[in-house]
């Protein structure tokens, strides 16, 4: 029967379409105690978001392109730009 492989077939399309809105909802649960312990690379995104939200909180360009992620307007790799990341990681940038 055709209909035999539908539920197989439409998780595997759909999976493709939520995967960024899902990681986004539940990204930040895997810091709670208890979870499954986060990779070193998971660690260290964790630590350059962090980052970004207390830069954003002076630096408005910085806040409407995290804004833009959220919104699902803009892949999270956006973040990730060089121009961004020299305003999240410059030092002393955490300081108001």
């Amino acid at each position: 029967m055709v209909l035999a492989g539908l539920p197989r077939e439409a998780a595997r399309r759909i999976a493709g379409v939520v995967a960024v809105p899902w990681a986004l909802a539940v990204g930040t649960d895997r810091r709670h105690p208890g979870m499954v312990p986060k990779s070193a690379p998971q660690r260290m995104l964790d630590r350059y978001v962090d980052r970004l939200l207390c830069v954003a909180h002076t630096q408005p360009r910085l806040a409407a392109d995290f804004a833009t992620v959220l919104n699902l307007t803009a892949s999270p790799a956006t973040l990730l730009r060089p121009t961004v990341a020299a305003r999240v990681l410059r030092p002393g940038a955490t300081r108001s």
